[in-house]
């Protein structure tokens, strides 16, 4: 009788050790829909757009099955598996949404322009929805503190674990170029500079994002030959400038109007992430017998100058 007794008792802890799904109050708690190289996924390797859900209760909770969307007139849009899918108390877990559709990778990829996020239980009871607007590339959007509904800007980006107050900050103006880009016979010199007082300016020369460990310009920049100068305003505890691209053509004659596109060569040339190579981390598709990088839908940061027949600079904007 007493082995009974006790084996009811353990069925009796089991069973509250899990929150039933009419009373969950999972979050979402941090989104990122331009993840360069902030983290990357332990299954493909790459690094998609995410959405970190958490569970603010003291006990774990039972999350298969229900159903995350980013457009809520498809509230069932993607579903979770149906077993083994655990939040634990005060815990945190990484949807993948970068249209790979199995496991935690969701059939959907956020945009940078914007847009929603919805999590429906099994049944199709709203749980939690929230909305984001442009995002710049790792730069989350979350709450502060976790859970609460104060949203603010996050860099560096916390994906799976507590969002802090000192990752919140503004941002960096982008830096001043004094000659910009364009046709030139013999070498230039250019200067940066930046308006915000105590910030530090990064630069590249071979198409690569500036970064904290990127060149920091300390004088101003000679350029012989035909190059791209990237730059970008850093501070702590403040969002980096987006960078600013500006291609110098030096003893180059054309008639025709010219199209610069920059970006760091591992976006086209990487084996594990090169959208122009055969790589290692591809698909097959098109008509291809074996995997290959160029047949993965993946998009890549560019920054785009155009210049006339006269050549002038017509414009330039970041793209993808």
């Amino acid at each position: 009788m007493r082995q009974i007794v006790a084996f009811l008792f353990l069925i009796a802890l089991a069973s509250t050790s899990l929150l039933p799904q009419t009373t969950v109050h999972v979050k979402v708690n941090e989104v990122m829909a331009s993840n360069t190289n902030t983290i990357a996924d332990p299954d493909f390797n790459e690094y998609g757009d995410w959405i970190e859900l958490y569970n603010p209760d003291s006990v774990a909770v039972d999350i298969s099955g229900f159903y995350l969307t980013d457009i809520f007139s498809q509230p069932q849009k993607w579903r979770f598996p149906l077993s083994g899918v655990i939040i634990p108390a005060n815990g945190y877990l990484i949807v993948w949404c970068d249209d790979h559709n199995t496991g935690l990778h969701a059939n959907f990829k956020l945009t940078t322009n914007g847009e929603m996020v919805g999590l429906y239980s099994a049944t199709g009871v709203m749980v939690d929805t929230m909305s984001f607007g442009q995002q710049a590339s790792d730069i989350s959007y979350g709450r502060f503190p976790d859970g609460v509904n104060n949203w603010y800007t996050f860099f560096p980006a916390t994906p799976g674990t507590q969002n802090y107050e000192s990752n919140i900050s503004g941002k960096c103006p982008i830096p001043d170029f004094s000659i910009q880009g364009g046709f030139y016979t013999g070498s230039v010199t250019v200067s940066l500079s930046s308006t915000m007082t105590g910030s530090e300016i990064r630069y590249t020369l071979d198409g690569k994002d500036p970064g904290p460990n990127t060149p920091l310009y300390t004088s101003p920049i000679q350029i012989d030959s035909t190059t791209v100068l990237r730059a970008a305003t850093f501070k702590l505890q403040n969002l980096p400038s987006k960078p600013v691209s500006n291609t110098y053509f030096i003893n180059v004659t054309t008639e025709l109007p010219v199209v610069s596109l920059s970006t760091d060569p591992a976006n086209f040339f990487s084996d594990t992430s090169g959208i122009y190579v055969i790589g290692t981390n591809g698909i097959t598709a098109y008509c291809s017998s074996a995997p290959r990088n160029w047949n993965q839908d993946w998009e890549r940061p560019i920054t785009v100058e155009f210049y006339e027949e006269d050549k002038t600079k017509a414009f330039s904007v970041n793209s993808g």
